[in-house]
């Protein structure tokens, strides 16, 4: 029996690739990205802080699902037309609205390097996994902790804060919480020491994690400058231990106080009401909600 000719030959079978049809096109696309966005950041402390979002933007982001691909010049150029101007504003050199970093051209770079690279970093015999443990190392000596000292670099301070509440839970318990979990009854309460101040990452974090909002006891600062002292958490802790006779039973086990060394509320934005960039405070948090 002959072969039917309508039968694509497995020599001449084009392969399914993620690669661009054209490396020359994606090319000259992504000189032309990285120029616009070295040009407008240059020009950045120009520009205002920030502005509000057009009604005929949000009608432009509101799309039906793309079902077919979309041409990589034209997405670009709507990123350029109705997201680049309309920002919180965090990358202005006089943006203080809020404790934001608003980054560097440099990391931009080095964003674009490593997600060329896309490196799994769960080991193997690789050098991205050696910078890394470079830059603990250096944290590690920074900080002035024992050369032994491990740890992971995370995607921002909310995830560094919950991985650190996972370690002294694991640490303080009392119990082998990776074998038993926290569902047994006969285990005691965890609990978590701060201030009324406290970032809004503990809340998160003892929901997140299954200890519940009644595992967080939060005291108001002792002073006011919003200060506490160590011998304020003693007072605390004693306090605590005299409600009952069962600690364990009753209030609960510590296993995390929570220092800060800056807050919010004593930070540069207070509880007045000022233009900082572009919009009063009410109204960002109005927008905030939206």
């Amino acid at each position: 029996m002959e072969r039917d000719t309508a039968e694509i030959d497995n020599n001449t079978a084009r392969e399914e690739t993620l690669d661009p049809h054209d490396w020359d096109e994606i090319r000259s696309l992504g000189h032309r990205m990285l120029d616009e966005m070295l040009d407008y950041l240059s020009a950045l402390r120009e520009k205002p802080v920030w502005q509000a979002v057009p009604e005929s933007v949000e009608h432009n982001l509101k799309r039906p699902l793309p079902i077919e691909p979309q041409d990589a010049a034209a997405v670009y150029q709507e990123f350029v037309q109705n997201v680049l101007p309309y920002t919180n504003g965090n990358r202005h050199p006089r943006f203080w609205g809020w404790v934001q970093g608003n980054g560097t051209p440099l990391g931009m770079l080095a964003d674009m390097l490593a997600s060329g690279m896309n490196p799994h970093m769960a080991g193997f015999d690789q050098a991205p996994v050696l910078v890394e443990n470079q830059v603990l190392a250096w944290l590690t000596e920074l900080m002035g902790m024992p050369v032994e000292t491990s740890g992971i670099l995370t995607g921002g301070g909310t995830m560094a804060n919950v991985t650190g509440l996972v370690v002294a839970r694991h640490a303080k318990a009392g119990f082998d919480v990776r074998e038993h979990g926290l569902q047994g009854g006969d285990h005691p309460k965890l609990m978590l020491y701060g201030s009324t101040e406290t970032h809004g990452w503990a809340q998160k974090a003892a929901e997140l994690m299954g200890l519940g909002n009644c595992a967080r006891f939060a005291a108001s600062p002792s002073t006011t400058t919003f200060e506490w002292t160590c011998q304020s958490f003693d007072e605390l802790l004693m306090k605590t231990d005299k409600r009952d006779t069962d600690r364990s039973a009753s209030l609960g086990t510590p296993v995390l106080l929570i220092p800060e060394r800056l807050m919010t509320s004593a930070g540069s934005q207070g509880s007045a009401v000022r233009k900082t960039s572009g919009f009063t405070s009410t109204e960002r948090s109005a927008r905030s909600r939206r």
